[in-house]
């Protein structure tokens, strides 16, 4: 996930390079060259939108993780903190306990 970002920035400076380069050697007109334009911009917005989606997924997938890992191991340190407990009383003479 960490070269997303770079990635992404890559891919715009290659999409306004390439536009660029489409605009000093494309035998088109001004018509068609705003269209072809106006489609690459269009594909390099949808690409951003899915990466966006993307990079969304991936974050709560990591977090819904994150949280059953700490549920575990609060669930794991309640449990030996009451086994400790136990072993204690069991432990003490008569039973007593002065927790």
């Amino acid at each position: 996930m960490g070269n997303t970002g770079s990635h992404f920035t890559s891919f715009l400076w290659g999409l306004g390079i390439g536009a660029g380069v489409a605009l000093l050697f494309a035998p088109k007109n001004g018509g068609e060259t705003r269209m072809y334009l106006k489609d690459r911009v269009m594909d390099g917005k949808q690409f951003a939108q899915n990466k966006t989606n993307e990079i969304q997924r991936q974050a709560k997938e990591l977090l819904n993780r994150s949280e059953q890992v700490i549920t575990q191991q609060v669930d794991r340190v309640a449990s030996a903190v009451d086994a400790g407990r136990e072993a204690y009383r069991q432990a003490r003479p008569n039973g007593t306990t002065n927790m």
